[in-house]
């Protein structure tokens, strides 16, 4: 049964599953027949189906719309795409999903929408990833659709509801209260390698090469793509002998970044550039 499982378990797949019942019910996702391979299994289950289906021309890109922050590494929608990007189209290589921020962060709603054009997209159906229908939802974000409807009146556009009251919401709240009275961050976070090491084949994998594969799996949440990492027979030692060196750390992904552990760099002479 789904509430057997520990909350540090689920909270990655039950924000998937979030995002894949709240598409399913308000961009009305059908059964894809495209190009598109079916849903892999962890992320079956979660689609209320509908009675036709999208073919490959109507759905041509997404716009996840978050709030946006000061604080960059706040600003997580590219996350969130890429999640529900791999849920929806599992093996695409285009952009079909992009992020989007109201205020504070780049690229803003109408930079986005721009980029889906250029790109040729003729439908963009845009989320507001909002738990409320406050006066964001429902005045600020349609302000700017409606004047990119004026700009490429070519395009449909299709402004989909807030991610509003749901039972997937009410389960993951659950998960935190949980985790937050039973277990300490870093406790969750050991606990996650157990469950990961339990449930993953890591038999035939170099043993200098499982803590990379551990800590993959773990910010993904697939735990099949073990079996789908490829690695130069040098690559950890020559990657340890660099960082041991003061060798710098160059990344174009600030969330990569802010989750590299700068004081231990520090130490060997290194930095993080991005």
């Amino acid at each position: 049964m789904e509430s057997e499982i520990p909350p540090w378990k689920r909270g990655i797949k039950g924000v998937v599953g979030l995002l894949q019942s709240s598409f399913a019910e308000m961009v009305v996702i059908g059964q894809a027949k495209n190009r598109h391979n079916p849903l892999p299994p962890l992320l079956r289950g979660n689609f209320r189906l509908l009675s036709f289906p999208i073919q490959e021309e109507d759905m041509e890109s997404i716009i996840i719309i978050g709030h946006g922050s000061p604080k960059k590494n706040a600003n997580t929608m590219d996350i969130v795409g890429g999640l529900l990007h791999t849920a929806i189209h599992p093996g695409c290589t285009k952009d079909c999903v992009k992020a989007a921020y109201l205020e504070f962060a780049e690229p803003d709603i109408m930079g986005a929408i721009t980029q889906c054009v250029e790109e040729g997209a003729k439908k963009i159906i845009l989320h507001p990833y909002f738990l409320n229908s406050g006066m964001h939802v429902t005045k600020d974000i349609p302000e700017t659709i409606d004047e990119a409807r004026g700009l490429y009146p070519q395009v449909e556009m299709i402004y989909t509801e807030p991610l509003g009251i749901h039972n997937k919401l009410i389960q993951l709240t659950m998960e935190r209260i949980r985790a937050a009275q039973g277990f300490l961050p870093g406790q969750i976070e050991e606990r996650s390698m157990e469950i990961i090491s339990e449930e993953t084949a890591l038999a035939g994998i170099p043993e200098e090469r499982i803590p990379i594969v551990k800590r993959v799996i773990h910010a993904t949440a697939d735990f099949e793509i073990g079996q789908s990492l490829r690695f130069h027979p040098e690559a950890v030692k020559a990657g340890i002998e660099a960082l041991k060196t003061g060798k710098d750390i160059l990344t174009d992904v600030e969330m990569v970044k802010s989750g590299i552990n700068k004081r231990l760099l520090s130490k060997w002479g290194g930095k993080v550039v991005c």
